[in-house]
């Protein structure tokens, strides 16, 4: 949900950088390709990684540049859910780390 948010506000080629606050916000022990604070690269070279490597660091880039802050973009992707109908989803972060309160359901799939 985050990368589909970020795709409607983020044109693709756009350069987004990696901050130090988001660098320090999320672990680095897995679910990442290692992108540095101050690296930077495209939102699209940003969102493949986000999809094709469950990339964290890049869906962290991508939560910023669209909501301010990684934080910011949960209140966002729990918002389009409703929109979309998908009552039986709830997130608590981006990633999709292990939360009781990150669920989803087969049908909201």
């Amino acid at each position: 949900m985050a990368v589909y948010l970020s795709g409607e506000s983020i044109k693709s080629g756009k350069q987004i950088t990696m901050s130090s606050e988001t660098f320090a916000m999320y672990d680095h022990s897995a679910g990442v390709i290692w992108i540095q604070e101050g690296e930077t690269m495209t939102a699209r070279s940003a969102a493949y990684a986000s999809l094709l490597a469950s990339a964290n660091d890049t869906t962290a880039m991508l939560s910023e540049a669209a909501a301010g802050s990684v934080d910011a973009m949960v209140p966002l992707m729990n918002q389009k859910a409703q929109e979309l109908g998908l009552g039986n989803t709830n997130f608590q972060n981006p990633f999709g780390f292990n939360n009781e309160n990150n669920y989803t359901s087969a049908r909201d799939m």
